[in-house]
């Protein structure tokens, strides 16, 4: 992830999905939500690295669940990068 992001690991510690996703939260908060309603996702997402490049992320997520049918987490288990077409 870390490269992925043009990252140490340490830069990303900490971070929130929104603050890696600033550049469209509206949309950002659409994938969540369908996310944690479907269980599961699989996405292609402009996004960008932390010097403000733009990257496309392809992945696959699923959520974490806790014994009372809670979500405790998620688990991407599958997510590459490529810069966008033409660039």
């Amino acid at each position: 992830m870390a490269a992925q992001y043009g990252a140490r690991p340490e830069e990303l510690l900490g971070r929130t999905p929104a603050e890696l996703l600033a550049h469209d939260p509206e949309q950002a908060r659409a994938r969540w939500r369908g996310f944690f309603d479907a269980g599961r996702l699989h996405v292609e997402t402009d996004q960008r690295r932390l010097d403000g490049t733009p990257i496309w992320i392809e992945g696959d997520y699923i959520c974490l669940y806790a014994p009372d049918g809670r979500i405790m987490g998620h688990s991407a288990f599958s997510a590459t990068s490529r810069a966008p077409a033409g660039r």
